[in-house]
């Protein structure tokens, strides 16, 4: 993100313009590297961990009130700790199928007569049988550049079931890593490292924000994609 001059001096004293864009580049890098953990985590016939081995398609779409997703999601559980010895921990939702199962019979009576009687993350864990859901709620343009916008959840009609590991390490089996590359100057523990340039041809300030990671599949048993969950 450039800063200009102009914009800098016009800017009032309470506003740190460097901060803002710093906030918004950093904001971007995050994004990208979130729609490419979903872009891995729903990458179709990449898991092995399913009752089938392969993607599970289940016999009614989750977009039907009258849908089971509780009990299919227990059934892929079940499949996974038998292939691996290790009960799949965290499921990750489409934002779409997360939308859907706020409407699901099953799933509403359940809940009916805690506090606030809404669908939540926290709420569906143990309804799930894992310790955290995760709603993959990053959107993506999909659209040409420049073209017509076509904007739409990371993996909007699938959801995925698996263990990862509460803490890495090199003998800890889990489904994936991420490998973030911390030893460039002024890199945080995230891997993203900030930095300022001058541009003078442009009479602006530059803020760029640099990164390197990558998200490894390390465990293909350790994990069950769920497809096509909605009509």
């Amino acid at each position: 993100m450039d800063v200009a001059d102009q914009l800098r001096g016009n800017a009032d004293e309470a506003l740190n313009i460097d901060t803002s864009a710093t906030e918004y580049v950093t904001d971007n890098v995050l994004l990208k590297r979130e729609i490419d953990c979903f872009s891995m985590v729903f990458e179709t016939s990449s898991w092995t961990g399913s009752s089938t081995g392969s993607d599970i398609t289940v016999g009614t779409q989750w977009s039907t009130v009258s849908s089971t997703p509780i009990a299919d999601v227990q059934a892929q559980s079940d499949a996974i700790l038998k292939n691996t010895g290790r009960r799949p921990n965290v499921l990750v939702l489409g934002g779409d199928v997360f939308a859907s199962l706020n409407k699901n019979t099953d799933i509403l009576d359940r809940i009916r007569y805690t506090q606030r009687g809404i669908v939540t993350e926290d709420l569906l864990a143990p309804l799930f049988g894992v310790e955290k859901v995760i709603v993959a709620s990053a959107i993506k343009n999909s659209g040409p550049e420049g073209g017509t916008t076509s904007m739409a959840f990371v993996g909007a009609d699938t959801a995925w079931l698996g263990y990862v590991a509460p803490s890495p390490g090199l003998m800890t089996p889990s489904a994936g890593y991420l490998f973030a590359w911390t030893g460039l100057e002024g890199v945080s523990a995230g891997g993203v490292q900030i930095q300022k340039m001058r541009l003078d041809t442009r009479f602006s300030d530059r803020i760029v924000g640099v990164t390197s990671y990558d998200f490894v599949r390390t465990g293909a048993d350790f994990g069950a994609l769920f497809t096509d969950l909605l009509a």
